[in-house]
């Protein structure tokens, strides 16, 4: 879990609590059903990454640290003991 302060499109700056889950999937596109206003105008895409390439790349994603949950998770480290 990650808790931190952040203001996207809202004027207003808003306290976001995140939780994240391994969930292992052979295929398959994520679905957007259920999606608010918010998160539609947002969020750009997705794309499946593997922890090799999420340590390899250039690009930009949040929260920065995600490539090191991603491997305590895979190693069975829960966040808040992880190196």
């Amino acid at each position: 879990m990650r808790e931190a302060v952040y203001a996207v499109a809202r004027a207003e700056s808003a306290q976001w609590i995140e939780h994240y889950f391994l969930v292992r999937c052979t295929a398959g596109a994520p679905s957007h059903h259920g999606w608010t206003d918010e998160e539609r105008t947002t969020i750009r895409g997705e794309r499946w990454w593997s922890l090799d390439e999420l340590r390899a790349t250039d690009e930009t994603f949040l929260p920065p640290e995600l490539p090191r949950i991603l491997a305590g998770a895979l190693a069975g480290i829960t966040l808040g003991e992880a190196a």
